[in-house]
């Protein structure tokens, strides 16, 4: 459509050149030959003119299409009246999506060519009058509805009678990007720096002059960033070494970055010098080189570096001094816990003794009545016999008598033998650490007797499980002191406020060379909380009442440590409790007396931390 203007000019003045050479030739005939030579010759000149004329402008034809194409910006050729499309270059589907063909003809304002309507009325007002239009912001929107931010240029053209406009849009939609880009990114480092903790400041790198600080510099160095502005640090007596400033600078002008280099500041705002650590590096602003600075105050930091140096120099007097106070504590509390167990022991031993004393006097008082009535009887069968009063009748009774007598004096005497006999044994295993062999089931019937008056007079119920003959080499004192303080355990806590109780003992041979005994009590049960405690020193729950908080502490010294196995609970509130003792039926070798003191590098040694409060 730009090439069909010029070219109709060109086709009528041919036309016109025409019919005159027609006018020429008739002429011509009516004036003569040497007329019509004069006027063949002026045609011919005239076509010469206009064959250039036209040569001439096809040339700036050309150019123009050519400059029409080639440009980077869109050109759109619109007539300047109704605004309907001539042409538009190669960029205008790039651009905006459509079609070259499709978009001929029609108005530019179906494409929104001159912005919104108020824009469009002020560009074509302008364009009437003569006027130009020069990089005026104009949105176009794509066919897909995306925005194009533009630069709008336009200017009339008139060609012929006829008159147009050529509008130029220079798409700077990536250029805005970019500087909402930078924009952005300016104000966030705006932001980074005045909320900055540390002290930041800008200084050229020509004069050394501020630049610019953060809040956090003016409360560091008392002083207003806005009053500093373009005074250097040396003008502000800030550096104390002016020589290390020099150095610093020549780092950051050589494009170095110094890293918390430890400086020493005057801080006006403080009366006094400061340590601090200080970093920087080079930086462009606005096309000029300056320095970024962050500093830290180490001052409070190196004081305390000091006196922890200095607590450090005495450290080790101080920890060996130390050491020899709890040193000494803990032998004293291991004396007093070994003092603590011994006493627990005896307090046993003891209520074993008074125990055994109550059962003997029973058959010992029954045969000294015995014994004194045969006495008697003895005496007056002799005073009959000798004053010859005795009759046959008189010494068949006193026979009679004497055989029942004996009778009874006989097992009162075997009673009281077998619980001297079983105290005997149980009292020198209890009081020694003599290993020996003994059959278990024996030995548990042993311990049922001698410590039945723990539950004669009780309405608990303590029984023993037949167990098949079953052989250990083992320290029976050991066992025997666990038995009694377990079932002194079951008595003293399992029962409380109940009217009646069982107590089960259960020996069993498990794997080869091992035996396991089960002392299960229907009782009152213990807290999940205590469980993993009850084995802790001086751990009870009924501290002042008979509880010394050592008794199954001393279960679990005696079975891990002289028996050489194992001991576990299993209890719940309301359903009992089961302690189940795992003991090899051969005994390690080794183990002694001094195996029930606490040792440091057992898992059961007196920490007040692991024992907590007593219950």
């Amino acid at each position: 459509m730009l090439e069909s203007a010029p070219t109709s000019l060109l086709t009528g003045a041919t036309l016109m050149l025409a019919l005159a050479a027609l006018a020429f030739a008739t002429r011509a005939r009516r004036h003569g030959k040497d007329q019509a030579r004069r006027l063949d010759e002026l045609l011919q000149a005239e076509t010469a003119r206009r064959q250039a004329a036209e040569h001439a402008l096809d040339e700036a034809h050309a150019r123009f299409a050519g400059l029409f194409e080639l440009l980077p910006e869109l050109l759109v050729l619109s007539t300047r009246d109704e605004g309907r499309l001539i042409d538009m270059n190669h960029n205008w589907t790039p651009l905006l999506g459509y079609r070259r063909d499709e978009s001929l003809g029609r108005s530019g304002d179906d494409f929104g060519l001159w912005g919104g309507p108020d824009d469009a009325r002020e560009i074509r007002a302008e364009l009437r009058v003569g006027g130009t239009v020069s990089k005026r912001p104009v949105t176009l929107r794509r066919r897909d509805g995306s925005a194009v931010e533009t630069l709008l240029s336009a200017r009339p053209l008139q060609i012929g009678a006829r008159s147009y406009v050529i509008t130029a849009y220079r798409d700077i939609t990536a250029e805005l990007a970019a500087i909402r880009r930078l924009t952005e990114s300016e104000a966030r480092f705006a932001a980074i720096f005045n909320s900055a903790p540390c002290a930041l400041s800008l200084t050229r790198m020509s004069d050394r002059g501020h630049v610019d600080a953060n809040p956090a510099w003016e409360q560091l160095f008392g002083l207003d960033r806005h009053a500093v502005r373009d005074q250097s640090a040396i003008q502000l007596g800030l550096w104390v070494d002016l020589d290390e400033q020099r150095a610093v600078y020549a780092r950051i002008a050589s494009n170095e970055h110094v890293t918390q280099r430890e400086v020493r500041l005057n801080l006006p705002g403080r009366q006094g010098i400061a340590t601090c650590l200080i970093s920087g590096r080079l930086l462009n602003v606005d096309g000029e080189e300056c320095a970024l600075w962050s500093v830290v105050d180490i001052t409070e930091l190196r004081r305390i570096q000091a006196d922890i140096e200095d607590l450090n120099r005495t450290l080790e007097q101080r920890v060996a001094a130390r050491t020899t106070e709890l040193s000494s504590a803990l032998d004293t509390l291991r004396q007093t816990q070994e003092e603590l167990i011994r006493s627990d022991k005896m307090a046993a031993l003891g209520s074993l003794v008074a125990g055994v004393a109550h059962e003997l006097n029973t058959p010992i008082g029954n045969s000294v009545t015995i014994a004194t009535t045969l006495a008697a009887n003895a005496v007056e069968i002799g005073a009959q016999h000798a004053a010859g009063r005795l009759r046959r009748r008189d010494f068949d009774e006193h026979l009679e008598v004497t055989r029942e007598a004996t009778g009874l004096l006989v097992r009162s005497l075997s009673r009281a033998e077998e619980l001297v006999r079983s105290f005997k044994q149980v009292a020198m295993d209890q009081t020694s650490e003599q290993r020996r062999r003994f059959e278990l089931g024996g030995f548990l019937h042993e311990m049922a007797i001698t410590l039945s008056p723990m539950v004669r007079n009780s309405p608990y119920v303590l029984e023993i499980a037949p167990l098949e003959a079953l052989e250990m080499d083992s320290y029976p004192g050991a066992l025997g002191q666990i038995f009694t303080n377990l079932l002194s355990n079951a008595l003293l806590h399992a029962f409380d406020g109940r009217r009646h109780g069982n107590i089960r003992v259960t020996p069993r041979h498990t794997a080869p060379g091992w035996v396991e005994i089960r002392f299960d009590d229907d009782g009152n049960g213990i807290p999940a909380a205590n469980l993993p405690r009850i084995f802790d020193p001086f751990f009870t729950t009924r501290l002042g009442k008979g509880g010394s908080g050592l008794g199954l502490h001393i279960v679990y010294n005696l079975a891990t440590r002289i028996l050489g196995g194992r001991v576990e609970v299993d209890s719940a509130p309301g359903r009992g409790s089961s302690f189940v003792l795992t003991l090899p039926c051969t005994a390690p070798a080794g183990a002694t007396e001094n195996a029930l003191r606490p040792e440091a590098d057992t898992p059961r040694t007196l920490n007040f931390e692991d024992v907590g409060p007593i219950i």
